[in-house]
């Protein structure tokens, strides 16, 4: 927070950590908007051991007076979701469906296709939450209580939605859906020159995935790309996975869809835990 009040950042797209209600980013009191993606089951040990506790942690982001948008599509989800937001007073929360056409969301949960991917729904997002930001007036999109935001707040936020309008949203796909942070299905072609050499272009991927839903969509989105990149189905010698987790993950969960993907004949030799 003090480097972005050093650098005197008009804006900020501020990323949480745990996510939800005890998340240190709440002290920003007058966010332009809350996104909240899709919940899955982690960090139960201090959000729940449930989906739906841990939904409710969730929208702690949720902040009197200012707007939502949410991607989950789970019903009873949405629902905690609603009803947050309706007890907390938020100005308005929106799903991604009342922002997006049905022809501009590419995410498909139910596809075979690289299109099933959370980053996909996290790319619908990232377009419906700058279109919102577009196209909303300040006066109807927050409805304050005390204490109200500064001058200082309110002349960035005109800022923030007027450079928004020099843009063609629509135009702004290709940014949006093929801009990765590091660790996220990074990869990284690992060569060498030498006759002698262990290996010669060797993909290397890197990715954050910690608990049960993300590891399982680690492993399809892999297989989607080895099978797109060589046309043909992977094979399981190919493949091996080193891997770290901290003691209060479901690394039974996690190993179940390592172990497919390497193959259970390959598992004590091409699974290696750190």
């Amino acid at each position: 927070m003090l480097n972005f009040e050093r650098n005197k950042c008009d804006a900020v797209v501020l990323e949480v950590g745990l996510g939800g209600r005890l998340d240190a980013t709440n002290i920003i009191k007058h966010p332009a908007l809350s996104i909240i993606t899709c919940v899955q089951n982690d960090h139960s040990r201090i959000l729940g051991n449930t989906i739906s506790k841990i939904a409710y942690e969730k929208a702690g982001i949720m902040k009197d007076g200012c707007p939502v948008l949410i991607g989950e599509n789970k019903e009873d989800i949405q629902n905690v979701f609603y009803s947050y937001a309706k007890d907390h007073h938020v100005s308005s929360i929106k799903h991604l469906n009342d922002v997006l056409d049905k022809s501009d969301i590419r995410y498909d949960p139910k596809s075979n296709s690289i299109n099933s991917s959370i980053d996909i729904l996290n790319g619908d997002l990232a377009l419906a939450a700058l279109k919102l930001l577009k196209t909303e007036d300040i006066s109807t999109q927050f409805t304050f209580k005390q204490p109200l935001p500064s001058q200082k707040w309110i002349d960035n936020y005109h800022k923030l939605t007027n450079s928004l309008k020099l843009y063609d949203i629509d135009k702004m796909e290709d940014v949006v859906y093929n801009s990765r942070p590091p660790c996220r299905f990074e990869v990284i072609t690992a060569s060498s020159d030498s006759d002698s050499a262990f290996f010669h272009n060797v993909d290397v991927i890197l990715d954050v995935a910690h608990n049960e839903d993300a590891i399982r969509e680690l492993c399809n989105t892999l297989k989607m790309w080895l099978k797109a990149k060589h046309k043909k189905n992977y094979e399981y010698d190919d493949i091996h996975v080193v891997i770290g987790m901290s003691n209060d993950k479901d690394f039974r969960s996690c190993a179940s869809h390592l172990v497919d993907l390497v193959s259970p004949q390959k598992a004590l030799t091409n699974i290696h835990c750190i």
